[in-house]
């Protein structure tokens, strides 16, 4: 349920007390708010205006910028291009170079390893020749070799 104040707005006079006044003129709102607002949107207007300015300009400079950033792209992609065969060659002959200094390492290390089995056989030889000779020798003789003699 509405209060007592409630109620008592509800009854609150429209106007001062009295006879109406006689020719009254209406507030034109529109006027004053355009009146109001007027200076604010002129200055907004320059703003807008140096915005834009800046906004084109700015959009020149990123374009430039764009423009000698492709062009750099295309130069370095053209040197590349024109590189790139005597980069390869040159590779190519380094990793020929390498090639050959592995393959003389392998080389050298089987030559190694075919002296070292060399020299393990030379060792060898005398006492084999030896009882090769005995079981011949033996053989001829009709004897069997007995193997190799203390």
């Amino acid at each position: 349920m509405a209060g007592l104040r409630e109620f008592f707005l509800r009854l609150r006079l429209a106007g001062a007390p009295g006879a109406p006044p006689g020719t009254a003129v209406p507030r034109d709102e529109a006027a004053e708010r355009d009146a109001e607002l007027d200076p604010v949107f002129g200055a907004l207007a320059a703003a807008h205006t140096e915005a834009a300015r800046v906004r084109a300009e700015a959009g020149a400079r990123a374009a430039a910028i764009l423009e000698a950033a492709s062009r750099e792209a295309a130069e370095i992609a053209r040197t590349a291009r024109e590189s790139a065969p005597a980069i390869r060659d040159r590779r190519a002959a380094e990793a020929r170079v390498e090639t050959k200094a592995l393959a003389a390492a392998i080389a050298e290390r089987a030559r190694g390893r075919a002296e070292e089995i060399r020299g393990h056989g030379a060792a060898r030889v005398p006492r084999y020749a030896e009882q090769t000779v005995r079981a011949v020798d033996a053989s001829l003789r009709g004897a069997t070799p007995t193997g190799p003699e203390p």
